[in-house]
């Protein structure tokens, strides 16, 4: 039997000739297809590509991602930004100073620079921020990026829900005033996809989705 999706199996195969029957269950009716040979052929093997060739790969990635968290070196490279929406904000980004196909809460980030890296306990990062200033701010400080470069503080890890990755949280301080800090929530997931939320003591949150890769030990 070989289950086409949740409705739709197909239970028999009967030849004839030069042609096959097939009994397909869709609920509980019954319908019998004759169709030729090549057809059927290109059928399986469509559906036997798929699905073996893919649980194969996310286990393979499962097992590098395993090994990115038990040895803490990873990189992390960010395509979106998805800022907390406001008032303010969201007048800002409509009036037109970003691309058309970015939305107040989805800001494209390919090719501007951007990343998160982690070795050992040390975590640096460089991103983007789109989003309100709540306070603070050190005097002389024109970045509005995201930066930080240091330990990483209250490090928990755990494994995500059904074993599709895992989940890490810390904090760590501004690169460059460090009465701002961060607590950092990251998504690591096993098809080497990521996601992460940043909350600020002095800025509103905001996430970014990307990829990530086994890290690069700086000599």
């Amino acid at each position: 039997m070989v289950i086409l999706d949740r409705k739709v199996k197909i239970l028999l195969f009967l030849t004839h000739k030069n042609r096959i029957f097939l009994y397909l269950k869709q609920d509980e009716n019954i319908q019998m297809k004759s169709v030729k040979y090549p057809v059927v052929l290109m059928l399986l093997g469509f559906m036997l590509a798929c699905g073996p060739a893919s649980d194969v790969t996310e286990a393979k990635n499962a097992d590098s991602v395993a090994q990115m968290v038990y040895h803490k070196s990873f990189d992390a490279e960010f395509i979106y930004a998805e800022p907390m929406v406001t008032t303010a904000l969201a007048s800002v980004l409509n009036s037109g100073l970003l691309p058309p196909w970015n939305t107040a809460n989805r800001i494209d980030l390919i090719g501007s620079a951007n990343y998160l890296k982690m070795q050992g306990d040390t975590v640096s990062a460089y991103l983007p921020y789109f989003g309100e200033r709540q306070m603070g701010g050190a005097y002389g400080n024109t970045g509005a990026a995201i930066e930080f470069d240091g330990i990483a503080k209250d490090l928990q890890i755990s494994k995500a829900k059904k074993g599709k990755g895992y989940f890490l949280k810390f904090t760590i301080n501004d690169k460059n005033n460090r009465t701002e800090n961060y607590t950092v929530t990251l998504n690591l997931y096993n098809n080497l996809n990521t996601y992460a939320m940043i909350n600020s003591s002095q800025r509103f949150r905001i996430a970014y989705q990307g990829s990530v890769k086994e890290g690069k030990k700086e000599h």
